[in-house]
Parts: C-alpha cells; structure tokens; sequence
C-alpha cells in the first residue's frame, strides 16, 4: 500500500543570518552613541550583553535543532528512495516501498542544496549516498559511494575541544548507525588543504516502517564566526585587567569611568577613586590633550619613590580619553645611577686609555710572536718524532720479527750445529728489536697514547732507571686522575723528561722525585732533586746557565696553553721545579697500572678446555701482512694448532671472532682504526670462551696491564721466544702439550 503524504509547502527563500550578525544588530545607532557611564554601568551593560548573548545562543541552538528535525524528516523519504532502490528480494527482485518521481525527486534534492548546513546519507555499511552542495563544498574530492574510513581524507581530521583526535568510531553517524541519536556535538576540524573551521555536528538514524536501520543522516553547521566573535568579545573583555600596567578611562572633563586593578598607585596620588573627578591639573591636561587631539606623555611620582609614565590618547568619537602608564622607576633609578657613574669613570677611563692601548699593543705583539713559535716547535717536534717512531716501528721492527719467526722455524730439526748458528742470529736479531725498540720508544713512547700522562710517567721513571741509572720515585693518585687533551699531555711528558734529563746532566745525583696533586682546578707536577741546584733569577731566554733555554722553552709553552711553572732552587740546595696546568674539565680515568714483569704475563685465568679429539683454532689479528704470514707459517707447523683465519686491523678481528669462533685469538696491540686494547674489549663482551693473547713489539708493563684489563687471557712481546708463545697459546685452551 502507498502511503499518502501530504503537499509539500513552497519552499521559502530566507537570508540565513550568522551569530555574529545578530550578535552586532543589537547595537542601534542609539546604544553606539550613548555617552560614556561610570564603571558601574558598563559592568551592568556587559552583563546584559552576556546574557542576551547566552539566549541568542540558547535560540540558535534551538533552531539548528528544529533544522534538523525538518531535514531528518525530509532526507528520510529521499534515503528510503535512494537506499531502498539497492535492496532485493531473496528472489532478487527489487522491494520498495514507495518509489518517488523525478519530479519529487528534484524537488528534494533542491530543497536540501539550499541549506547552508552540510548534510550526508549514508547507508548501513556506512557507504556515503548523498551529500548536499554545502557538504560537497568541503571535501577534497568527489564523494559518491566513499565509506566512513575514507572519511578523515575527503572532509579533513577531527579533533575535540580540547585537541584530541576523533577516530571515525565515535563521529555521531557512526553513532547513529549503531541506533544512537546525537545532537550538538562540537568538533573542531582540519580540512584536507590545512584550514581549520568549528562544526556543530548531529546526526540520527534512519528506520524503515519495520523500525529497522537502514542508514543514518548527519547535518554539519559551521560555527567558526560565532566561536571566532564570541573568543574575540571575551579577549577584548578580559584586556584590561589583564595588563600589569595602570590603565584609566576618563571623561574630557576628567571624570575616572574605569579603572584596573595595578591603577591603584596613581589614584591614591590623585586622591580620587572611579567616579570621581581627577585633581584640577590633570583635568586641565586631559581637558588639553582632547581638544587638540594629540596624544600626550606626562610623567608623575607617586608613594614617593614610583615614577609612572602616563600617555594620554583622546578618542573623539567617544568622548573620553584614555590613559596608558608604565611604572618606569627602575629606568629613572638606573639612568641616575649611569650618570653618577659616568661623571666618576671618564676621568679615570682618560687616564687610563693611553697607558692600557701602549700595554695591549706590547702584550699583543709579544704574545703573538711567542705563541707563534711555540706552536710551530710544538708540533713539527711532535710530528716528527711520531712519523719516526712510525717508520721504525711499521717496517724494521716488523721485518726483523717476521725474520726471527722464520729464523725459529728454520731450526726446527735442523743439525746441532746449524741450530748454534741459528741461536747466533736470534741473539742479533734480539738485540737489533731491542735496540729499535728502545728507539721507538724515545721517539713517541706508545703508552702515551693509549694508557693517558700517569702511564707515561710510569714508563719515563723506569726508561729512567734502564737508560741513566737515575732513580725516580713517583708520588700520583691512584684514582680520579683528571683525562688531559692530547696536545697537554704531550707537552706535559716532554717537560717531564726535559727536566728529569736536566737532572741526569746537571745535578750530580743519581735519585729524584716527581709528585703529582690535583689542586681544585689545576693539576700540578714537581720534579725535585737534591743536587748541586741553581739560582733561578739567572735563568734568561736563550741561555746565560746552562739549559736554559730548555726550561724557558718549557715556561712559555706552559703559558700559552694557560700553564705556568715555578722555580724554587739556590745553589747547594738543590732544585724544585713545579708545572702547573688548567684543567679544562675533570674526568676519572683509570687506575695507574700496577708493575708487572716484562715479557710473557702468564694468562689470568684457564680457558675451558676444547676436545681433546680436535685442533686449537687460532685467530691472527695484525696489521703487518709479513707478520702474520710468519706466525701462520709457524702455527701450521704445530700438530695441535690450526690458523683458521686472519684480521688485518681491530674491526675486522673482532668480526671475524664473531663468524669463526676460535679457541685462541692472537691479537696486536698497536692497530690502525679500532686498536688491540678496544677490539679486546668489545671480544671479551661480546664472544664469551674466546681467549685472547696480547702481541706488541713494546713489553711494557703498562700495556700487559691494559690488555689484562680489557680482558686479555695474556700477554707476549713479539720479541720474546717461539716457545713461549706457543706455551701461552696452549695454556689459554687448556693444553698442557702438543699432542692433539
């Protein structure tokens, strides 16, 4: 059965007013003219304001309501046209209720385009059916048969009052589609081209005559006006008070009509309160500033001690003029304090210009020339003995180890007196890796590097004792010692042994000492002896006593780098020197090493032991091809020892460690990129039952004891012999014997 329905009326064509226009309608030509009211009265009149405000807002809210309702009621025969039309039968035939005309159609369809509001349909499932010109008017593109997740990228985000996202789930349509009817929900939505616009959103379901949900309508009003003027009534309203500043409003015949709370200083000073009429001279000043309509500035001292700044700005067409003021006591105090200042000081800055530029110009000068030096000895000194030590170390020494491994291998079952001669040349060949040895060493001693000043002074006492026959007690603490940049800890180490070397030539005793104390921010080292001594006074730039340049050399270094050294020496008395050096910031570094024999350290602790069925894999880590070509040679010819890959820096050992997992790794100390002492570290972290033995052409104790510290199971000089490497290699897998 068709269900009749009743004439439609004709649509009425009707100006669609905006809150902000009925908002500003209210104030006439009458109420825009009224002449100014004491505060009293615009306080009464703002409140008034407000509440007409809250029952137009009341009103409108009523009428987007009974819009919605009109519309719902309207969109609800054309949804049930539109969705009904895809509905079947289970026999597939088509089942409508009642099928609208075109001509109805089109009457629909223009009624609902001339709402200003935005309007969709959508269907159960959520697929968009119809949206109107206003709706269609925000989305980014076309929009028939888009579903509700592709909604945030048609119509823009959404987010609540307070800025929080709005997932699609809780829009009101979904809402509705789920049987819920909302109203008035305020979203705050960003379009798709980055506009922002406040919506009242709305939405219902919509049912069949069996009260089944077939789909659902929103209506979407745009309030972005309404929200902007009522933000912009309430700014404008809060303004004065909230300024920390006085602000009055007073009539042209210097009646106060408003005044903030911070205005209190000056209207206890005019004696006068809201309401009431100004003192005679400050009416005769806004009486002045309105008639000739130029602003005004006055300043004016209250409680005695609070000078204000007060602009007086006239508003013609209202009557009234306005005073702006800033407390501006703190400026006149300093500006009377500059000039007593400044009265004092020229006489004394006049005074004082020539002799400061003469010093500055000398000091420049002499700065300039010495610290240019300075630096240029510094470094080509430094440069030079490091590219010596290098060449030395990187080709003689490395060639003269590659030749002792081989010379060893040679031996091996050779006659008895091949083996004498061989023996012969392996005590040559010692003495030549010592002696290049020991040169490297006092070229650019490698512990300098890599175990900081307090390893280096270590090492420089007993080179010392091996090289002078001097004796050096050395006082440092063991812990906390601050870390020093490079360039302060070389220039450090070369003034100590600058002054341990002066001792050796010019003291005539066979002890010294050294001491090192960490003195607030200052760090300070004295190298003493009780010999022959000097006076200090006669100490001159390049010589007058013997060595005195050094010393000099030494002090102006120091200087530069904001150091100083202090002489205290008479003859007879012996002599002690004190460098003392800035700290650019205190860093815990590691505790001193401990001494320890040269040579072979004996491997902290026992491996667990591989099969006894199987070979010990052996990893080589070195930087020196020849080198690691004579240890494989060597290795290979153990029954029990295999060389199962090699590593030609500290990077590739540790990733090679990773990929083979050998028994034993072989591991240079002084490596390009990562050195031995770090590749250590990350193995003993990282690879857990991989041993590894330190190898280094230096026996120092210092770099045994670093390496035992990065978790090395022991430690042998390159130079020492064939079998005790191959002792330490077996002892770290658990071995006690060649046989496999």
């Amino acid at each position: 059965m068709t269900r009749k329905r009743a004439p439609r009326p004709k649509p009425v064509t009707r100006r669609r007013v905006s809150p902000v226009e009925r908002m500003t309608s209210a104030h006439t030509p009458q109420e825009r003219a009224r002449p100014p009211q004491p505060l009293t009265t615009d306080l009464q009149h703002a409140q008034a304001q407000q509440e007409a405000l809250s029952q137009r807002n009341t009103a409108l809210a009523q009428e987007v309501q009974d819009l919605h309702d009109r519309l719902a009621a309207t969109l609800s025969d054309l949804s049930q046209s539109v969705v009904y039309g895809a509905r079947t039968t289970r026999g597939g035939q088509p089942k409508r209720r009642h099928a609208a005309g075109p001509a109805e159609n089109e009457l629909l369809q223009a009624i609902v385009d001339q709402a200003a509001d935005g309007i969709t349909v959508r269907d159960i499932t959520g697929r968009l059916l119809f949206a109107n010109a206003a709706a269609q008017r925000f989305a980014q593109r076309p929009t028939a048969g888009t579903t509700l997740p592709e909604a945030p990228a048609i119509w823009g985000e959404t987010f609540d009052p307070m800025g929080r996202p709005l997932p699609v789930e809780v829009w009101p349509i979904s809402q509705a589609l789920r049987g819920e009817t909302v109203g008035g929900v305020e979203w705050h939505r960003r379009l798709p081209d980055g506009t922002r616009r406040v919506v009242l959103n709305s939405a219902a379901p919509l049912r069949d005559a069996m009260g089944t949900i077939f789909g659902a309508v929103s209506i979407t009003t745009d309030i972005t006006a309404r929200k902007q003027g009522e933000d912009a009534v309430q700014s404008v309203a809060r303004f004065p008070d909230e300024n920390p500043d006085p602000i009055l409003r007073v009539t042209r015949e210097g009646t106060v009509l408003y005044a903030n709370r911070t205005s209190a200083p000056l209207l206890r000073c005019w004696h006068c309160a809201v309401g009431q009429r100004l003192p005679a001279e400050w009416c005769a000043k806004v009486a002045d500033s309105y008639a000739r309509g130029a602003v005004m500035e006055v300043e004016v001292t209250c409680d005695e001690d609070r000078v204000f700044s007060c602009i007086l700005t006239p508003i013609a067409k209202m009557e009234y003029v306005n005073i702006y003021s800033r407390d501006i006591t703190g400026r006149k105090q300093a500006e009377k304090a500059l000039r007593h200042a400044h009265a004092t000081l020229e006489q004394r800055v006049q005074e004082r210009t020539a002799e400061l530029a003469q010093a500055v110009q000398t000091l420049e000068w002499q700065s300039s020339q010495i610290r240019s030096l300075a630096s240029e000895l510094t470094m080509a000194e430094q440069r030079e003995r490091s590219h010596l030590a290098e060449l030395i170390h990187d080709g003689l020494q490395q060639l003269l180890v590659a030749a002792k491994f081989r010379l060893d291998l040679l031996s091996r079952g050779a006659a008895p007196a091949i083996r004498e001669g061989h023996a012969e040349v392996a005590r040559l060949l010692d003495a030549a890796i010592a002696d290049s040895r020991s040169l490297t060493s006092q070229l650019s001693p490698p512990i300098l590097k890599t175990g900081g000043l307090l390893a280096g002074l270590t090492w420089l006492v007993r080179w010392s004792r091996e090289t002078h026959h001097l004796t050096v007690h050395i006082q440092a603490p063991l812990h906390d010692m601050p870390e020093l940049p490079e360039d302060l800890t070389v220039l450090l180490f070369q003034s100590v042994r600058e002054l341990l070397f002066n001792v050796v030539k010019y003291a005539q005793v066979s002890e010294a000492s050294i001491e090192v104390a960490q003195k607030s921010e200052s760090l300070n080292i004295t190298v003493a002896d009780a010999g022959v001594g000097f006076d200090p006074t006669h100490l001159r730039a390049e010589g007058g006593i013997t060595g005195g340049f050094g010393l000099a050399r030494t002090r102006h270094r120091l200087e530069l780098l904001g150091g100083c050294m202090d002489i205290v020496g008479a003859p007879g008395h012996g002599t002690r020197v004190t460098l003392a050096v800035r700290l650019p910031k205190a860093v815990p570094s590691a505790p001193a090493p401990e001494q320890i024999g040269e040579g072979v350290s004996v491997p902290t602790a026992a491996a667990p032991v591989p099969s006894e069925q199987r070979k010990i894999r052996v990893l080589l880590a070195d930087d020196h091809q020849v080198v690691r070509q004579a240890l494989a040679q060597m290795l290979r010819a153990e029954p029990d020892l295999e060389v199962i890959g090699e590593a030609a820096d500290g990077k590739a050992g540790v990733e090679r460690t990773k990929e083979l997992a050998p028994d034993v790794v072989l591991m240079d100390i002084s490596m390009p990129g990562m050195n031995g002492i770090e590749a250590t570290q990350q193995i003993h972290a990282e690879c857990s039952g991989v041993q590894v033995i330190g190898l280094s052409m230096f026996g120092a104790p210092e770099q045994t004891a670093a390496m035992q510290q990065a978790g090395a199971a022991g430690y042998v000089s390159k130079s020492a012999p064939a079998e005790e490497l191959l002792a330490a290699i077996r002892t770290c897998a658990g071995r006690t014997s060649s046989q496999p």
